[in-house]
């Protein structure tokens, strides 16, 4: 998975203007591993990538250089085996996302709307936020990707006018044939959750979370998590 990450760094880093090249990454990938990666205890880690400060305003140096901070915590899974079996519940956030088509799919530094979404419930009776764009379209969780089955195969949103492509998203999308099981990128709102039957959200340190219902404004889809967790046990087996 981890160059789904790399791959991911360097085309939004490139996309925002910041010069990243292949050899850069192939450095940055020997010092990861040889001072973090293969560290005895298993690690969350973060890479951070800027431009230098310049002068006032917006207009960047020419010559300003690409600054990379690493951070590294410890790993420690908020999702335990009872939250798997029996699924988590959404939440529609009442925050929108804009639409933005130059910034969509990428993973840049400027969140603001996934924090005040995340902050519209503070209690643990819901897990996640589901976040439509201005027209009513489903693109994602706060901090997750989100999936639905409906008939035989899995559907997540397309994001090519707002949000997040994030890396698990990417890595079942290109392990299909692996965990014989079909995906498909489209266009799904609200009124398509009741054809759905099984849904999940994912990232790259919670892996797969099977959604056990989500909660609407007046009322409370529901989906059966046996779906979910079989695809989850077909990506075990192919991480190994």
């Amino acid at each position: 998975m981890l160059k789904h990450h790399m791959a991911r760094l360097c085309n939004t880093a490139n996309a925002l203007g910041m010069s990243i090249s292949q050899s850069d990454v192939t450095e940055l990938v020997k010092h990861l591993k040889a001072n973090i990666i293969d560290s005895a205890t298993d690690q969350v880690v973060k890479l951070l990538v800027t431009r230098e400060a310049g002068g006032r305003g917006y207009r960047p140096l020419p010559t300003a250089d690409t600054e990379v901070y690493i951070q590294a915590f410890e790993y420690s899974s908020v999702v335990s085996d009872s939250i798997l079996e029996q699924g988590v519940v959404l939440r529609v956030c009442d925050i929108k996302l804009a639409n933005q088509p130059a910034l969509a799919g990428l993973k840049h530094l400027n969140r603001l709307e996934n924090v005040l979404a995340r902050n519209e419930w503070h209690d643990d009776a819901f897990y996640e936020g589901l976040l439509l764009d201005q027209t009513g379209l489903i693109i994602e969780a706060t901090q997750s990707n989100v999936f639905f089955k409906i008939g035989q195969r899995w559907l997540t949103p397309e994001l090519n006018r707002c949000g997040v492509a994030g890396v698990m998203r990417a890595w079942l999308l290109a392990h299909e044939p692996e965990l014989q099981t079909e995906f498909h990128i489209t266009t799904l709102s609200l009124d398509d959750l009741s054809k759905a039957t099984s849904c999940f959200i994912c990232n790259s340190v919670q892996g797969i979370v099977p959604v056990q219902s989500i909660q609407l404004k007046e009322s409370r889809v529901a989906f059966d998590v046996k779906e979910s967790l079989l695809l989850l046990k077909q990506v075990g087996s192919v991480l190994g």
